[in-house]
Protein backbone atom coordinates (compact mmCIF):
# COMPACT_ATOMS: atom_id res chain seq x y z
CA UNK A 1 0.00 0.00 0.00
CA UNK A 2 1.40 3.43 -0.71
CA UNK A 3 1.83 6.40 1.56
CA UNK A 4 -1.19 8.34 -0.26
CA UNK A 5 -3.82 5.16 0.42
CA UNK A 6 -2.83 4.06 3.72
CA UNK A 7 -4.95 6.82 5.49
CA UNK A 8 -8.02 6.55 3.72
CA UNK A 9 -7.73 2.55 3.41
CA UNK A 10 -7.69 2.66 7.63
CA UNK A 11 -10.42 4.36 9.11
CA UNK A 12 -11.61 5.09 12.81
CA UNK A 13 -14.83 3.93 14.36
CA UNK A 14 -15.93 7.26 15.03
CA UNK A 15 -19.73 7.48 13.90
CA UNK A 16 -21.55 10.44 11.95
CA UNK A 17 -22.45 11.83 15.72
CA UNK A 18 -18.79 11.82 16.63
CA UNK A 19 -17.65 13.32 13.21
CA UNK A 20 -20.62 16.16 14.20
CA UNK A 21 -18.88 16.61 17.65
CA UNK A 22 -15.42 16.83 16.06
CA UNK A 23 -16.80 19.43 13.60
CA UNK A 24 -18.21 21.75 16.55
CA UNK A 25 -15.32 22.25 18.35
CA UNK A 26 -13.89 25.80 17.93
CA UNK A 27 -10.64 25.95 15.79
CA UNK A 28 -7.60 26.24 15.27
CA UNK A 29 -7.22 22.83 16.62
CA UNK A 30 -3.72 21.47 18.20
CA UNK A 31 -2.47 18.43 18.68
CA UNK A 32 0.86 18.16 20.51
CA UNK A 33 2.92 15.37 21.18
CA UNK A 34 0.63 14.29 17.91
CA UNK A 35 4.17 11.85 16.35
CA UNK A 36 3.11 9.36 19.25
CA UNK A 37 0.68 7.11 19.47
CA UNK A 38 -2.78 8.50 21.00
CA UNK A 39 -1.36 12.14 19.56
CA UNK A 40 -1.31 10.36 15.75
CA UNK A 41 -4.65 8.76 15.87
CA UNK A 42 -6.62 11.63 17.29
CA UNK A 43 -4.96 14.04 14.63
CA UNK A 44 -5.91 11.77 11.75
CA UNK A 45 -9.30 11.55 13.00
CA UNK A 46 -9.75 14.77 13.34
CA UNK A 47 -8.35 15.79 9.64
CA UNK A 48 -10.64 13.64 8.12
CA UNK A 49 -13.37 15.96 9.04
CA UNK A 50 -12.03 19.41 9.18
CA UNK A 51 -8.73 21.32 7.67
CA UNK A 52 -7.90 23.76 10.79
CA UNK A 53 -6.02 20.95 12.55
CA UNK A 54 -2.09 21.12 13.28
CA UNK A 55 0.40 18.43 14.63
CA UNK A 56 2.96 19.52 16.79
CA UNK A 57 6.04 17.48 17.92
CA UNK A 58 9.26 17.71 18.73
CA UNK A 59 11.01 15.57 15.90
CA UNK A 60 8.06 15.79 13.19
CA UNK A 61 11.04 14.53 10.82
CA UNK A 62 11.42 11.24 12.90
CA UNK A 63 7.89 10.62 13.12
CA UNK A 64 7.01 7.42 11.40
CA UNK A 65 2.88 7.56 11.85
CA UNK A 66 2.93 11.11 10.58
CA UNK A 67 5.80 10.74 7.80
CA UNK A 68 3.56 7.63 6.33
CA UNK A 69 -0.28 8.43 7.62
CA UNK A 70 -0.53 11.91 7.37
CA UNK A 71 -1.17 12.34 3.01
CA UNK A 72 -2.04 15.56 1.84
CA UNK A 73 -1.20 17.50 5.84
CA UNK A 74 2.52 18.10 5.20
CA UNK A 75 1.54 21.72 5.37
CA UNK A 76 0.23 20.90 8.79
CA UNK A 77 2.93 19.72 11.04
CA UNK A 78 4.87 21.61 12.89
CA UNK A 79 8.17 21.34 15.33
CA UNK A 80 8.31 22.69 18.42
CA UNK A 81 9.80 21.85 22.02
CA UNK A 82 7.38 22.40 24.57
CA UNK A 83 10.06 22.03 27.26
CA UNK A 84 11.40 25.26 25.77
CA UNK A 85 8.97 28.27 26.94
CA UNK A 86 9.97 31.04 24.37
CA UNK A 87 9.21 28.35 21.42
CA UNK A 88 5.62 27.61 22.91
CA UNK A 89 5.07 31.27 22.83
CA UNK A 90 6.18 31.71 19.63
CA UNK A 91 3.75 28.41 18.68
CA UNK A 92 0.21 29.97 20.34
CA UNK A 93 0.75 33.28 19.18
CA UNK A 94 1.01 32.38 15.55
CA UNK A 95 -1.62 29.91 15.55
CA UNK A 96 -3.91 31.52 17.83
CA UNK A 97 -5.47 27.93 19.01
CA UNK A 98 -8.87 27.50 20.15
CA UNK A 99 -9.00 23.94 21.38
CA UNK A 100 -5.84 22.40 22.19
CA UNK A 101 -5.18 18.48 23.09
CA UNK A 102 -2.53 17.79 24.68
CA UNK A 103 -0.59 14.83 24.35
CA UNK A 104 3.54 15.32 24.31
CA UNK A 105 4.75 12.90 27.29
CA UNK A 106 7.80 11.03 27.90
CA UNK A 107 8.60 8.16 30.46
CA UNK A 108 6.08 5.79 29.99
CA UNK A 109 7.96 2.83 28.51
CA UNK A 110 11.15 1.54 29.93
CA UNK A 111 13.61 3.00 27.95
CA UNK A 112 12.25 6.41 28.18
CA UNK A 113 14.37 6.65 31.63
CA UNK A 114 15.90 10.28 31.79
CA UNK A 115 14.42 11.37 34.75
CA UNK A 116 15.33 15.46 34.31
CA UNK A 117 13.59 14.65 30.97
CA UNK A 118 10.85 12.69 32.30
CA UNK A 119 9.47 15.96 34.16
CA UNK A 120 10.66 18.55 31.74
CA UNK A 121 8.07 17.30 29.11
CA UNK A 122 5.43 16.15 31.78
CA UNK A 123 5.07 18.84 33.87
CA UNK A 124 7.05 21.94 32.18
CA UNK A 125 6.17 21.51 29.08
CA UNK A 126 1.91 21.42 30.51
CA UNK A 127 2.85 24.31 32.07
CA UNK A 128 4.61 26.19 29.47
CA UNK A 129 1.01 25.49 27.06
CA UNK A 130 -1.49 26.29 29.79
CA UNK A 131 0.34 29.44 31.13
CA UNK A 132 0.58 30.81 27.94
CA UNK A 133 -2.91 29.60 26.44
CA UNK A 134 -4.62 31.08 29.96
CA UNK A 135 -2.61 34.80 29.08
CA UNK A 136 -3.85 34.61 25.25
CA UNK A 137 -7.53 32.75 25.85
CA UNK A 138 -8.83 29.46 24.38
CA UNK A 139 -11.59 27.59 24.48
CA UNK A 140 -10.22 24.39 25.55
CA UNK A 141 -7.17 22.83 26.88
CA UNK A 142 -7.30 18.57 27.33
CA UNK A 143 -4.76 17.07 28.95
CA UNK A 144 -3.83 13.82 28.24
CA UNK A 145 -3.07 12.04 31.69
CA UNK A 146 -2.32 8.41 32.47
CA UNK A 147 -3.96 5.94 35.24
CA UNK A 148 -0.45 5.65 36.09
CA UNK A 149 -1.08 9.09 38.81
CA UNK A 150 -2.97 6.21 40.99
CA UNK A 151 0.87 4.60 41.15
CA UNK A 152 -0.15 1.50 43.21
CA UNK A 153 -4.02 2.70 44.39
CA UNK A 154 -4.67 1.34 40.69
CA UNK A 155 -7.57 -1.12 41.97
CA UNK A 156 -10.48 1.10 40.63
CA UNK A 157 -9.57 4.13 41.47
CA UNK A 158 -12.29 7.09 41.82
CA UNK A 159 -10.69 10.53 40.47
CA UNK A 160 -10.65 11.70 43.97
CA UNK A 161 -8.84 8.69 45.11
CA UNK A 162 -5.03 8.73 46.74
CA UNK A 163 -2.30 9.34 44.17
CA UNK A 164 0.51 7.04 45.75
CA UNK A 165 3.14 6.87 42.67
CA UNK A 166 5.66 4.35 41.82
CA UNK A 167 7.57 5.95 39.44
CA UNK A 168 8.99 9.21 38.11
CA UNK A 169 6.59 8.93 35.09
CA UNK A 170 3.44 8.90 37.62
CA UNK A 171 4.85 11.59 39.92
CA UNK A 172 5.36 13.94 36.63
CA UNK A 173 1.82 13.11 34.90
CA UNK A 174 0.29 13.90 39.01
CA UNK A 175 1.87 16.65 39.54
CA UNK A 176 0.49 17.86 35.69
CA UNK A 177 -3.10 17.01 37.23
CA UNK A 178 -2.61 19.24 39.91
CA UNK A 179 -1.70 21.62 37.71
CA UNK A 180 -4.34 21.39 35.54
CA UNK A 181 -6.99 21.17 38.85
CA UNK A 182 -5.23 24.96 40.02
CA UNK A 183 -5.62 26.33 36.73
CA UNK A 184 -9.07 25.27 35.94
CA UNK A 185 -10.56 25.86 39.69
CA UNK A 186 -9.09 28.76 40.91
CA UNK A 187 -7.88 30.65 38.01
CA UNK A 188 -11.30 29.09 35.76
CA UNK A 189 -9.36 28.05 32.49
CA UNK A 190 -11.12 25.69 30.42
CA UNK A 191 -9.06 22.45 31.26
CA UNK A 192 -9.81 19.02 32.05
CA UNK A 193 -6.57 15.84 32.57
CA UNK A 194 -8.10 12.73 31.33
CA UNK A 195 -6.26 9.78 33.44
CA UNK A 196 -5.98 7.46 30.39
CA UNK A 197 -5.70 3.28 30.60
CA UNK A 198 -3.88 0.92 28.58
CA UNK A 199 -4.82 2.06 25.04
CA UNK A 200 -4.07 0.10 22.41
CA UNK A 201 -4.78 0.45 18.24
CA UNK A 202 -3.31 1.30 14.78
CA UNK A 203 -0.11 3.22 14.83
CA UNK A 204 0.79 1.51 18.04
CA UNK A 205 4.51 1.01 19.04
CA UNK A 206 5.72 -2.25 17.92
CA UNK A 207 7.22 -3.22 20.83
CA UNK A 208 4.05 -3.28 23.20
CA UNK A 209 2.05 -6.46 23.85
CA UNK A 210 -1.02 -6.10 21.65
CA UNK A 211 0.97 -5.30 18.29
CA UNK A 212 3.63 -8.45 18.97
CA UNK A 213 0.45 -10.23 19.99
CA UNK A 214 -1.21 -9.31 16.64
CA UNK A 215 1.97 -10.15 14.69
CA UNK A 216 2.31 -13.48 16.25
CA UNK A 217 -1.28 -14.48 16.27
CA UNK A 218 -1.41 -13.50 12.58
CA UNK A 219 1.49 -16.68 12.02
CA UNK A 220 -1.02 -19.04 14.38
CA UNK A 221 1.46 -18.25 17.24
CA UNK A 222 2.14 -16.70 21.02
CA UNK A 223 4.63 -14.60 22.13
CA UNK A 224 6.35 -14.86 25.08
CA UNK A 225 4.28 -13.29 28.34
CA UNK A 226 5.30 -11.87 31.86
CA UNK A 227 3.58 -13.29 34.84
CA UNK A 228 0.32 -14.59 33.49
CA UNK A 229 -1.85 -12.90 36.62
CA UNK A 230 -0.41 -9.20 35.36
CA UNK A 231 -3.34 -6.93 34.50
CA UNK A 232 -4.75 -4.08 32.29
CA UNK A 233 -7.82 -2.11 31.21
CA UNK A 234 -7.70 -2.49 27.93
CA UNK A 235 -9.32 0.39 25.69
CA UNK A 236 -9.43 1.01 22.00
CA UNK A 237 -7.77 4.02 20.42
CA UNK A 238 -10.83 5.29 19.31
CA UNK A 239 -12.90 5.38 22.14
CA UNK A 240 -10.46 7.37 23.55
CA UNK A 241 -10.02 9.73 20.82
CA UNK A 242 -13.89 10.25 21.40
CA UNK A 243 -12.89 10.82 24.90
CA UNK A 244 -10.88 14.00 23.76
CA UNK A 245 -13.21 16.12 21.70
CA UNK A 246 -16.19 15.08 24.42
CA UNK A 247 -14.37 16.71 27.27
CA UNK A 248 -13.39 19.80 25.11
CA UNK A 249 -17.05 19.49 24.01
CA UNK A 250 -18.42 19.45 27.92
CA UNK A 251 -16.27 18.93 31.07
CA UNK A 252 -13.60 22.02 30.27
CA UNK A 253 -16.59 24.68 30.15
CA UNK A 254 -18.55 23.09 32.81
CA UNK A 255 -16.49 21.66 35.38
CA UNK A 256 -12.61 23.10 34.51
CA UNK A 257 -10.00 21.58 36.55
CA UNK A 258 -11.64 18.36 36.83
CA UNK A 259 -9.93 14.36 35.87
CA UNK A 260 -11.50 11.89 34.85
CA UNK A 261 -10.52 8.28 34.66
CA UNK A 262 -10.81 7.00 30.19
CA UNK A 263 -11.33 3.10 30.70
CA UNK A 264 -13.10 0.30 30.38
CA UNK A 265 -13.87 -0.99 33.85
CA UNK A 266 -12.64 -4.08 33.06
CA UNK A 267 -9.78 -6.27 34.26
CA UNK A 268 -8.10 -8.61 31.51
CA UNK A 269 -4.88 -10.54 33.11
CA UNK A 270 -2.41 -11.59 30.56
CA UNK A 271 -3.67 -15.15 30.96
CA UNK A 272 -7.31 -13.87 29.71
CA UNK A 273 -5.52 -11.54 26.94
CA UNK A 274 -3.75 -15.37 25.87
CA UNK A 275 -7.54 -16.96 26.08
CA UNK A 276 -9.00 -14.27 23.93
CA UNK A 277 -6.20 -14.45 21.28
CA UNK A 278 -6.31 -18.36 20.68
CA UNK A 279 -9.75 -17.87 20.15
CA UNK A 280 -9.65 -14.56 17.93
CA UNK A 281 -6.45 -16.15 16.13
CA UNK A 282 -7.22 -19.84 15.94
CA UNK A 283 -4.01 -20.55 17.51
CA UNK A 284 -2.86 -24.04 17.99
CA UNK A 285 -0.16 -23.56 20.57
CA UNK A 286 -0.15 -23.37 24.13
CA UNK A 287 0.93 -19.60 25.33
CA UNK A 288 4.18 -19.29 27.69
CA UNK A 289 4.03 -17.04 30.70
CA UNK A 290 6.69 -15.70 32.75
CA UNK A 291 8.86 -16.01 29.73
CA UNK A 292 9.20 -12.37 30.04
CA UNK A 293 10.79 -9.92 32.98
CA UNK A 294 7.89 -7.93 34.86
CA UNK A 295 8.84 -4.65 34.74
CA UNK A 296 9.18 -2.48 38.18
CA UNK A 297 5.18 -0.80 37.63
CA UNK A 298 3.76 -4.26 37.14
CA UNK A 299 0.46 -4.63 38.45
CA UNK A 300 -1.92 -7.54 39.04
CA UNK A 301 -5.42 -5.58 39.43
CA UNK A 302 -5.30 -2.17 37.41
CA UNK A 303 -8.62 -1.48 36.13
CA UNK A 304 -10.39 1.86 36.36
CA UNK A 305 -13.59 3.09 37.62
CA UNK A 306 -15.16 5.20 34.41
CA UNK A 307 -18.38 6.45 35.90
CA UNK A 308 -17.69 9.67 36.78
CA UNK A 309 -17.22 9.70 33.00
CA UNK A 310 -20.03 8.99 31.88
CA UNK A 311 -21.98 11.19 34.21
CA UNK A 312 -20.06 14.48 33.66
CA UNK A 313 -19.53 14.15 29.60
CA UNK A 314 -21.63 10.74 28.32
CA UNK A 315 -18.63 9.24 27.71
CA UNK A 316 -18.35 5.03 27.46
CA UNK A 317 -15.90 2.59 25.95
CA UNK A 318 -17.57 0.99 22.73
CA UNK A 319 -14.99 -1.56 21.58
CA UNK A 320 -15.16 -4.63 22.85
CA UNK A 321 -11.42 -6.20 23.25
CA UNK A 322 -11.78 -9.18 20.88
CA UNK A 323 -13.64 -6.47 18.07
CA UNK A 324 -10.92 -4.31 19.07
CA UNK A 325 -7.84 -7.36 18.39
CA UNK A 326 -9.95 -7.81 14.80
CA UNK A 327 -9.46 -4.29 13.67
CA UNK A 328 -5.81 -4.42 14.75
CA UNK A 329 -5.06 -7.40 12.84
CA UNK A 330 -6.97 -5.59 9.89
CA UNK A 331 -4.69 -2.58 10.01
CA UNK A 332 -1.47 -5.02 10.17
CA UNK A 333 -3.26 -6.16 6.83
CA UNK A 334 -3.63 -3.23 5.19
CA UNK A 335 -0.67 -1.19 6.44
CA UNK A 336 2.28 -3.62 6.32
CA UNK A 337 3.98 -1.55 3.72
CA UNK A 338 4.34 1.17 6.65
CA UNK A 339 4.45 -0.61 9.44
CA UNK A 340 8.07 -1.90 8.51
CA UNK A 341 9.19 2.12 9.93
CA UNK A 342 7.67 1.83 13.49
CA UNK A 343 10.89 0.70 14.50
CA UNK A 344 11.46 1.16 18.07
CA UNK A 345 14.91 2.20 19.62
CA UNK A 346 16.02 -0.98 21.91
CA UNK A 347 18.19 1.17 23.93
CA UNK A 348 18.32 4.17 25.34
CA UNK A 349 21.05 5.37 23.39
CA UNK A 350 21.25 7.11 19.96
CA UNK A 351 23.89 7.42 17.48
CA UNK A 352 23.79 9.83 14.72
CA UNK A 353 26.19 9.24 11.46
CA UNK A 354 26.67 12.07 9.46
CA UNK A 355 28.29 11.60 5.90
CA UNK A 356 29.35 14.13 3.56
CA UNK A 357 28.57 13.58 0.34
CA UNK A 358 30.10 14.24 -3.06
CA UNK A 359 30.02 12.68 -6.34
CA UNK A 360 29.21 9.94 -4.27
CA UNK A 361 26.14 8.51 -5.41
CA UNK A 362 27.46 5.18 -6.08
CA UNK A 363 29.15 4.60 -2.69
CA UNK A 364 26.01 5.66 -1.04
CA UNK A 365 24.03 2.82 -1.09
CA UNK A 366 26.55 0.85 -0.09
CA UNK A 367 27.19 3.11 2.80
CA UNK A 368 23.87 3.17 4.03
CA UNK A 369 23.74 -0.49 3.82
CA UNK A 370 26.85 -1.46 5.74
CA UNK A 371 25.88 1.26 8.68
CA UNK A 372 22.66 -0.44 8.92
CA UNK A 373 23.95 -4.26 9.36
CA UNK A 374 26.26 -2.21 12.33
CA UNK A 375 24.26 -0.51 13.91
CA UNK A 376 21.24 -3.24 13.98
CA UNK A 377 23.74 -5.53 14.98
CA UNK A 378 25.29 -3.26 17.79
CA UNK A 379 21.09 -2.88 19.09
CA UNK A 380 21.71 0.68 19.13
CA UNK A 381 18.77 3.54 18.27
CA UNK A 382 20.18 5.43 15.14
CA UNK A 383 19.97 7.64 11.73
CA UNK A 384 21.80 8.27 9.12
CA UNK A 385 22.38 11.62 8.10
CA UNK A 386 23.40 11.95 4.40
CA UNK A 387 24.59 15.50 3.52
CA UNK A 388 25.19 16.28 -0.19
CA UNK A 389 27.19 19.28 -0.69
CA UNK A 390 26.32 20.18 -4.28
CA UNK A 391 27.14 17.12 -5.57
CA UNK A 392 27.08 17.19 -9.94
CA UNK A 393 26.29 13.51 -9.93
CA UNK A 394 23.09 11.81 -8.73
CA UNK A 395 24.14 11.98 -4.84
CA UNK A 396 20.99 14.11 -4.33
CA UNK A 397 18.47 11.45 -5.91
CA UNK A 398 19.74 8.51 -4.35
CA UNK A 399 19.89 10.14 -0.92
CA UNK A 400 16.04 11.21 -0.87
CA UNK A 401 15.22 7.39 -2.53
CA UNK A 402 16.78 5.92 0.82
CA UNK A 403 14.48 8.16 2.87
CA UNK A 404 11.55 7.11 1.17
CA UNK A 405 12.22 3.78 2.15
CA UNK A 406 14.44 3.96 5.40
CA UNK A 407 12.69 6.09 8.11
CA UNK A 408 16.08 6.15 9.69
CA UNK A 409 17.92 8.18 7.25
CA UNK A 410 17.95 12.05 6.97
CA UNK A 411 19.04 13.93 3.49
CA UNK A 412 20.77 17.41 3.74
CA UNK A 413 21.43 19.46 0.36
CA UNK A 414 23.81 22.58 0.40
CA UNK A 415 22.52 25.18 -2.26
CA UNK A 416 26.43 25.04 -3.47
CA UNK A 417 29.61 23.40 -2.70
CA UNK A 418 30.80 24.72 0.83
CA UNK A 419 33.46 21.54 1.34
CA UNK A 420 33.02 18.64 3.54
CA UNK A 421 33.79 20.37 7.09
CA UNK A 422 30.50 22.68 6.56
CA UNK A 423 28.92 19.43 5.13
CA UNK A 424 29.79 18.30 8.59
CA UNK A 425 28.25 21.08 10.49
CA UNK A 426 25.07 21.07 8.72
CA UNK A 427 24.32 16.94 9.72
CA UNK A 428 25.44 17.86 13.14
CA UNK A 429 22.81 20.78 13.25
CA UNK A 430 20.50 18.54 12.61
CA UNK A 431 21.73 15.12 14.44
CA UNK A 432 19.56 14.32 17.37
CA UNK A 433 21.74 11.48 18.59
CA UNK A 434 23.69 10.79 21.88
CA UNK A 435 27.03 10.76 19.95
CA UNK A 436 27.83 11.78 16.15
CA UNK A 437 29.86 9.91 13.82
CA UNK A 438 31.40 11.96 11.62
CA UNK A 439 32.88 9.66 7.79
CA UNK A 440 33.34 10.92 4.11
CA UNK A 441 30.94 9.02 2.10
CA UNK A 442 33.81 7.22 -0.52
CA UNK A 443 33.52 4.30 2.22
CA UNK A 444 37.37 4.74 2.70
CA UNK A 445 36.03 5.60 6.70
CA UNK A 446 34.52 1.35 6.91
CA UNK A 447 31.92 1.42 9.01
CA UNK A 448 32.71 -1.72 10.63
CA UNK A 449 35.08 0.38 12.98
CA UNK A 450 32.58 2.20 14.26
CA UNK A 451 31.80 -0.88 16.99
CA UNK A 452 35.06 -0.48 18.22
CA UNK A 453 34.01 3.36 18.56
CA UNK A 454 31.08 2.67 20.57
CA UNK A 455 32.95 0.68 22.89
CA UNK A 456 35.45 3.88 23.50
CA UNK A 457 32.44 5.85 24.32
CA UNK A 458 30.87 3.35 26.62
CA UNK A 459 33.92 3.26 28.89
CA UNK A 460 33.70 7.31 29.06
CA UNK A 461 35.68 8.82 26.24
CA UNK A 462 34.00 11.65 24.63
CA UNK A 463 36.15 12.08 21.49
CA UNK A 464 37.34 8.71 19.90
CA UNK A 465 39.36 9.42 16.33
CA UNK A 466 39.65 6.93 13.58
CA UNK A 467 43.14 6.63 12.36
CA UNK A 468 43.89 6.05 9.10
CA UNK A 469 46.63 2.90 8.30
CA UNK A 470 46.44 3.03 4.62
CA UNK A 471 44.77 5.30 2.04
CA UNK A 472 42.97 4.60 -1.03
CA UNK A 473 44.89 6.80 -3.40
CA UNK A 474 48.52 7.50 -5.64
CA UNK A 475 51.27 6.78 -3.73
CA UNK A 476 52.41 10.64 -3.90
CA UNK A 477 49.01 11.62 -2.45
CA UNK A 478 49.87 8.93 0.33
CA UNK A 479 53.24 10.86 1.26
CA UNK A 480 51.74 14.34 1.18
CA UNK A 481 48.87 13.22 3.33
CA UNK A 482 51.86 11.72 5.88
CA UNK A 483 53.69 14.93 5.53
CA UNK A 484 50.73 17.16 5.77
CA UNK A 485 49.31 15.55 9.28
CA UNK A 486 53.28 15.63 10.27
CA UNK A 487 53.50 19.24 9.76
CA UNK A 488 50.53 20.21 10.90
CA UNK A 489 51.00 18.43 14.34
CA UNK A 490 54.10 20.30 14.63
CA UNK A 491 52.80 23.83 14.24
CA UNK A 492 49.24 23.19 16.23
CA UNK A 493 49.05 23.80 19.94
CA UNK A 494 47.27 21.41 20.74
CA UNK A 495 48.59 17.92 20.39
CA UNK A 496 47.12 16.30 17.25
CA UNK A 497 46.41 12.59 16.36
CA UNK A 498 48.66 11.69 13.33
CA UNK A 499 47.00 10.49 10.09
CA UNK A 500 43.22 10.93 12.30
CA UNK A 501 40.90 12.43 9.38
CA UNK A 502 37.61 13.10 10.17
CA UNK A 503 36.28 9.75 10.96
CA UNK A 504 35.70 9.72 14.36
CA UNK A 505 33.04 9.43 17.14
CA UNK A 506 31.81 12.74 19.34
CA UNK A 507 29.78 13.25 22.30
CA UNK A 508 26.82 15.22 22.55
CA UNK A 509 28.13 17.40 24.83
CA UNK A 510 31.03 18.20 22.64
CA UNK A 511 28.82 18.85 19.34
CA UNK A 512 26.44 20.76 21.33
CA UNK A 513 29.69 23.19 21.82
CA UNK A 514 30.80 22.63 18.30
CA UNK A 515 27.94 23.66 16.63
CA UNK A 516 27.85 27.31 18.47
CA UNK A 517 31.45 28.25 17.07
CA UNK A 518 31.31 31.25 14.46
CA UNK A 519 33.97 29.16 12.59
CA UNK A 520 32.71 27.06 9.46
CA UNK A 521 35.94 25.05 9.00
CA UNK A 522 36.23 22.39 11.58
CA UNK A 523 38.62 20.26 11.40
Amino acid sequence: MTKASVLSAITDQWTSEDRKNAQSLQGPILVTGASGFVGSNLFFSLSRVRSDVYAVSGRIENSWRLLHGSDGTSERLINCDLTDAKAVDRLIENLQPKTIFNLAAYGAYARQNDAHRIHAVNYLGVLNLVRKLHEQGCNAFVQAGTSSEYGINCTAPLETSELRPNSEYSVSKGAASLLIKYYGEILGFPCTNLRLYSIYGPWEERDRLIPTLISNGLQGRFPPFADRNISRDFLYVDDCTRAFVMAALTVCKTQPGLSLNIGTGHRVTLQDMATIAKQTFNIQAEPSFGVMPNRNWDLSNWYSNSELALEKMHWRYRTQLQEGLKLCADWERAASDVIRFGVTPRKSKKISAVIACYRDHEAIPVMHDRLTKVFQKEGVDYEIIFVNDRSPTQDEDVISGLCQRDSHVIGVSHSRNFGSQSAFLSGMEVASGDAVILMDGDLQDPPEVIPEFIKKWSEGFDIVYGVRIKRVAPLYMQVLYKVFYRIFKTLSDIDIPLDAGDFSLIDRKAIDQLVLLPEKDIF
